[in-house]
Order: structure tokens, then C-alpha cells, then sequence
């Protein structure tokens, strides 16, 4: 395989590519991945972003074989659209261009890693009492949930319910993080005496009784 190449799977994730950086001498592909050497007038990183696109990817989704798992051929690759430049040293501005943010966006996702290492720490030690912020002292006692909250299940309603009246939190709004985004919430039908029961408030901590923990 030669530097330039662009690699896709014939099975799976056909939406997906990558781009040979180096060289591979004595390197072969094996059958069930696909191989794109673009030509002399086209910059194979510039090929390789445009393939990147979304509208492209999902182009390469609709148009794979299969039911179950989604299959990719030389046929359906053949077909793609793609708009260039009227110049080779376009295409290779602008390849450059989208390098140098994929490298400053590398370098800021390595700092927030970096930092959201140093954070498990410090919730390690501040949340145990192993490390104490200045001003404060004292021995910490051990409580159990039971004890310092209240536990509630919440409602079950028939999907005929859904859709109009008050916002409700499902397991799947869990995935989001660890705040809820009202703005995604659906709407469910309450009666005034669930509204009193189970109604959430700013400060209530969610968990899912299935799926996520």
C-alpha cells in the first residue's frame, strides 16, 4: 500500500475511510476492505476529507447492499459525486487548511483528557475526605443514601398518553451526560396527583432501573 491510499470496509461501517500516511512497503489489503489511489490530478487528502463529508457518508449508507449488515463494492464507489477545484494546489490549500484543525483540535481534546484526569483525582480525594480544602476540618461520617435522600420510583404510562402535556425524563435522556437537556424531553398526560407525587426538582438525581446505571 502506497501513502495516499484510501481505505474502505466492504462490511459494517461502510461510511467509514482512512487515509494511508506512510508507505506500507510489502503491505497488502486484505479481501474484505477496498482500496482508492486517487490520480495524479487529484490530492488524496483532499479526497480523503471530501469522503469524510456527512452527506457523502450517508449517501454510502443508502446506497449499500444487504439487509442485516450493510456491504460496500467497488460498483457503489464508482458512483459517488464529488466537487473539485479547478487546481491541484486548491485542493491541496485546502486539505492543508483542514489538517491544521484536525491537529489543533487533537491538541485541545489531549488537554481536556489530561484534565479530566486530574478531575477523577480530585473528586477521588475531595469526595472521600482524603484531601481537605483549606478552612475546613473535622471528621466525616458515613450515611446511606436511604438516609440522606428520598428514593421514588417513577410513572408508567401507555404510549397513547405520550406526546402532549407535561416534559418527562426517559431512560434513553440518561445517555446525554450528567445533565438532563430539557430541550430534548418528550411530553406525557398527568393527572394533579401525579404532578404532586412524582414532579422533579432542580437538584434531583436521576437513575435508570434498566439499561444504564
Amino acid at each position: 500500500m502506497n501513502s495516499g491510499d484510501i481505505v474502505f470496509g466492504r462490511k459494517g461501517g461502510v461510511d467509514r475511510s482512512a487515509i494511508v500516511q506512510e508507505n506500507q512497503s510489502g503491505c497488502f489489503l486484505w479481501s474484505d476492505g477496498i482500496r482508492i489511489r486517487p490520480s495524479k490530478t487529484f490530492h488524496p487528502p483532499f479526497v480523503a476529507y471530501q469522503l469524510q463529508m456527512k452527506h457523502i457518508q450517508a449517501w454510502l449508507l443508502q446506497n449499500a447492499t444487504g439487509t442485516t449488515m450493510p456491504s460496500m463494492n467497488q460498483s457503489i464507489l464508482h458512483r459517488i459525486s464529488l466537487p473539485f477545484p479547478p487546481t491541484f494546489a486548491e485542493q491541496e490549500t485546502i486539505a492543508e487548511t483542514l489538517s491544521d484543525a484536525d491537529a489543533l483540535i487533537e491538541a485541545v481534546e489531549q488537554l481536556l483528557a489530561k484534565k479530566r484526569q486530574i478531575k477523577k483525582g480530585a473528586m477521588s480525594e475531595l469526595l472521600t475526605g482524603k484531601r481537605r480544602l483549606s478552612g475546613f476540618s473535622g471528621k466525616w461520617k458515613v450515611t446511606t443514601l436511604g438516609q440522606s435522600a428520598i428514593l421514588r420510583a417513577g410513572i408508567n404510562k401507555p404510549l397513547n398518553q405520550m406526546g402532549r402535556g407535561v416534559l418527562y425524563v426517559t431512560v434513553q435522556d440518561l445517555y446525554s451526560g450528567t445533565f438532563i437537556k430539557v430541550e430534548n424531553l418528550g411530553r406525557i398526560q398527568v393527572s394533579a396527583e401525579e404532578v404532586a407525587a412524582k414532579s422533579l426538582k432542580p437538584g434531583d438525581i436521576v437513575f435508570g432501573k434498566s439499561s444504564v446505571k
